[in-house]
């Protein structure tokens, strides 16, 4: 699922010295990233980009509360993502819903790529 506000981010804006300074953190994710732990290394990744660039991050927490396995910053942002399991579509959606901005919904796909 996917919360897409109506404002735009570029790039360009970024203040790179706050990021430089989150580096530490993002290791910390990486490093659960590799041991596995997918669903927190996207909580923490999207959180402490959320914090470095001065975004929101109570969208992705209103998910986390109402279920969703993990939230984050999308991309440099400011969209969000949210992996929920079919059982709490419905709360994370309607958390989501309190935000302005669209909400997306799309489903994993399991399927290795094929040529047709």
């Amino acid at each position: 699922m996917f919360h897409v506000p109506s404002s735009k981010a570029y790039t360009g804006n970024s203040d790179v010295n706050r990021l430089r300074t989150v580096k530490p953190l993002v290791k910390i994710a990486y490093k659960e990233a590799l041991k596995g732990n997918f669903w927190a290394a996207l909580t923490l990744n999207g959180l402490i980009y959320s914090f470095a660039l001065g975004y929101d991050a109570s969208v992705a927490l209103d998910a986390l509360t109402a279920g969703a396995l993990a939230a984050g910053l999308c991309g440099k942002g400011p969209a969000v993502t949210a992996v929920v399991s079919d059982e709490k579509i419905d709360s994370v959606k309607a958390a989501l819903q309190c935000h302005e901005g669209e909400v997306l919904q799309a489903r994993l796909n399991h399927e290795k790529a094929k040529v047709i």
